[in-house]
């Protein structure tokens, strides 16, 4: 995931120390086969209503600057892959639930977010993303479902949440083909030369 202009970055960023005030923020770049890798689910899903929320979290000291975010929020068509399904795995997905989704980074914007509040030091965070594939027609644009790469988490209040692998790891529908083979290549064949 990370190439040589990362380490570059990393390297400005050690130099800049704690007294950088940029509050830029970074990007790794990933490849689909890096998202499908993290992920614990792929759920095909249309956007619900509404299709997100906001929400916010306080900030130790600081009530009156509280921590803000948004919360994707979708409804499962299908879940084409889910790793670990056991019933007490959490949080669980059903076919048409609503289900909110939060961000990739959230934990590191609350912390950089803290860190401007409580002391005013602005950082400059490195994130990962993904770029989705472009549409390649019209009609690709015209569906509403979606590909979601999300795995299990927490939300800031620490209870079970699903969260999107990195920024940006929804697809169109054109690429589920795509996503589907590049997880089996991930899903090891589980069975022995006596099963064969």
């Amino acid at each position: 995931m990370r190439g040589a202009p990362l380490a570059a970055l990393l390297i400005i960023a050690g130099l800049a120390g704690s007294e950088a005030h940029t509050g830029r923020t970074f990007y790794d770049d990933v490849t689909l086969a890096q998202v499908v890798e993290g992920a614990d689910a792929i759920v095909v899903a249309t956007p619900a209503d509404p299709p997100r929320r906001t929400a916010t979290f306080p900030v130790k000291g600081k009530p009156e600057e509280p921590f803000s975010y948004a919360v994707q929020r979708y409804v499962v068509v299908e879940i084409a892959h889910e790793a670990g399904t056991s019933k007490s795995q959490k949080p669980a997905l059903t076919g048409g639930a609503t289900i909110e989704v939060y961000g990739a980074n959230l934990q590191g914007q609350l912390h950089v977010h803290e860190l401007y509040v409580a002391q005013g030091v602005s950082k400059s965070p490195i994130y990962s993303r993904y770029e989705p594939t472009p549409a390649t027609d019209d009609a690709a644009d015209a569906d509403a479902r979606r590909v979601l790469l999300i795995r299990r988490g927490q939300d800031l209040h620490g209870k079970p949440a699903w969260k999107f692998v990195v920024d940006g790891a929804v697809e169109r529908m054109a690429t589920l083909p795509l996503v589907l083979k590049l997880r089996q290549r991930e899903t090891p064949n589980l069975a022995s030369p006596a099963d064969e």
